[in-house]
């Protein structure tokens, strides 16, 4: 037995002076191969996007890393996200254990539903104080514009009968993007906007990390070495972060709750609170790197549950991201309900995330917790009582907000466009208390129920349009020009100004008679119109009017807007 040992010791040594004089090169680590797939491609519905398909030749654990456009990162194997109409590249970036890295880019085409035709829409953007926003940027559609010093930016040629990304922003507020789309039928519309002021701006040192804190228990943790910038590139040194906590839903509250589950379900939140996070360096935005993460945390404004039972420390509450390449929240992961000796309730939320956005801690209103309401606005009649209809072609801007019983917060809002026979809002939490407030002609009013009581056409929610919003330059006639004639009609295009951002309204009187209210055009199988006069077309400074081609009558033309009227007198040629 000796003997053997002996022998396989001489060999062990044998093998030991070969190895050191021969030695196994070290294996070179191979890069992963980044591919993805993408499924569901219509505009503002889910689209998942899977790294599945990716690899690594050593069989390493991937992160993942997704460029969505427009500053928006995600992470993971599997993204659950929306897009707009349009074509939009996506890239993928994979890394293995030991940073050997791969890209891809794709470019995902998502298809829209065609426009019925086109409208003018005037916009206001305001603060939460109703005050008016200027130098607020616009982009609608394809159109840009830029507010005045009245907050109005006027746009044509929007697009009817689709859904089209509305992003409003402005230098020391949160970006407001949203959903809009204008029912068929819709020549001339109105909209306001609510920005809300960013809250606290801190230094944090990205290289050592750190915990920041603002007012209301909002506070982030970040760990050292965690950010990169838009290429990739590792960031350090001082960075700026802006933490804007936020109690309840109102008119800012971003993308109006509309939202998409990690299963792919479409509804609306019902909101907990969020917490808006962007960092900046040298006015870049900065993402937190793959495979880090951060923690936020703000303080619980509400006590109770969507179903009415109370909150209780160490409760899960679903999170959310929001999507501005959407106008939607994207959910991603669970936040969790500790003890906070700060909050008004005794609680606070916290979450783990992986990339820097809008986030929400939100429950999904669905199933038999979702209702719908009908809404309709009339004005009111020569008695005060709301009787009379929208215009053909005028639509009425609705915001809608719900809070539980008991409370002030606002947990839900949403927001449409109601045509003049009333239209319904989907998707609101059932048994609650709801405020509606409603915008057409220069008028404004609201009205309220219980979620669950008034859910067909047939029994709408009146929304009495009866204040007069009041411009802040008076509405007035500036030019008169004669166009061509045809046939039984002559054009005339008038000149205003001093809409503040209001929708005018115009009546026609003919040689000093009752005056009657002009809607749009109604053409006729054979050519003409139904109905004269009437507008064909109307901007935010100028009305085209299609009169009677009867050389020598005289029209007194009025138009208003808000409380504000004038007249302009048109003799025909």
């Amino acid at each position: 037995m000796r003997n053997v040992f002996a022998t396989v010791s001489v060999l062990t040594a044998a093998l030991t002076l070969a190895s050191c004089n021969n030695p196994v090169p070290p294996s070179t680590n191979q890069a992963p191969v980044a591919a993805f797939i993408s499924t569901g491609q219509a505009a503002f519905k889910p689209t998942l996007l899977d790294a599945s398909t990716s690899t690594d030749p050593e069989q390493g654990a991937l992160t993942y890393l997704w460029d969505l456009g427009n500053g928006q990162t995600a992470q993971g194997q599997k993204v659950q996200t929306s897009f707009a109409g349009g074509t939009h590249p996506v890239k993928l970036t994979v890394t293995d254990p030991l940073g050997s890295s791969h890209t891809v880019s794709n470019t995902i085409v998502v298809n829209s539903a065609p426009a019925t035709g086109q409208a003018a829409l005037t916009l206001k953007v305001i603060d939460l104080n109703g005050a008016a926003l200027s130098g607020a940027s616009v982009q609608f559609a394809g159109q840009s514009a830029t507010t005045n010093a009245q907050g109005v930016a006027p746009l044509a040629g929007i697009p009817v009968g689709t859904t089209a990304l509305l992003r409003v922003s402005k230098a020391g507020f949160i970006s407001q993007v949203t959903q809009q789309s204008l029912v068929t039928g819709t020549t001339l519309s109105s909209l306001r906007i609510s920005l809300r002021p960013v809250g606290t701006t801190a230094t944090l040192d990205a290289s050592a990390g750190g915990t920041l804190t603002a007012p209301n228990g909002t506070s982030i943790v970040m760990p050292p070495n965690a950010l990169v910038d838009s290429s990739g590139n590792a960031v350090t040194g001082n960075v700026q972060v802006q933490m804007t906590p936020i109690a309840g839903a109102d008119a800012a509250f971003l993308g109006e709750g509309r939202a998409i589950s990690a299963a792919g379900a479409e509804s609306r939140l019902m909101t907990y609170g969020m917490l808006d996070v962007v960092l900046t360096k040298n006015n870049q935005t900065l993402h937190l790197a793959p495979g880090k993460t951060a923690q936020l945390k703000m303080n619980l404004a509400i006590d109770n549950h969507l179903n009415g039972s109370a909150i209780a420390v160490g409760d899960s509450i679903p999170t959310w991201w929001f999507n501005e390449n959407s106008g939607v929240w994207i959910e991603e992961g669970q936040g969790q309900v500790v003890a906070s000796s700060t909050a008004p309730t005794g609680k606070a939320l916290t979450m783990t995330v992986t990339h820097f956005t809008s986030w929400n801690w939100d429950l999904l209103i669905s199933g038999s917790a979702s209702t719908s309401l009908a809404v309709k606005c009339m004005y009111l009649d020569g008695s005060g009582n709301p009787t009379v209809p929208l215009p053909a072609g005028q639509s009425c801007a609705v915001n809608a907000y719900v809070t539980q019983p008991n409370s002030t917060t606002p947990i839900a809002t949403t927001s449409g466009s109601v045509s003049p026979n009333g239209d319904l809002i989907y998707n609101l939490p059932a048994g609650m208390a709801v405020s509606v407030t409603g915008v057409a002609g220069g008028f404004v009013g609201s009205a309220g129920t219980s979620t669950g009581q008034q859910t067909s056409l047939s029994n709408p929610l009146i929304i009495p349009l009866t204040t007069a919003l009041t411009p802040t330059a008076p509405f007035s006639f500036t030019t008169t020009t004669y166009g061509p004639s045809y046939g039984f009609f002559r054009q005339v295009a008038l000149g205003f100004t001093g809409t503040s951002g209001l929708t005018p309204t115009f009546t026609a009187a003919l040689n000093a008679g009752a005056s009657q209210a002009m809607t749009t055009c109604s053409p006729m199988s054979g050519g003409g119109y139904t109905t004269l006069p009437c507008i064909e077309q109307l901007s935010a400074a100028l009305v085209q009017i299609a009169f009677p081609n009867v050389s020598g009558q005289v029209f007194t033309v009025t138009g208003t807007a808000g409380s504000s009227s004038a007249t302009a007198t048109v003799t025909l040629p």
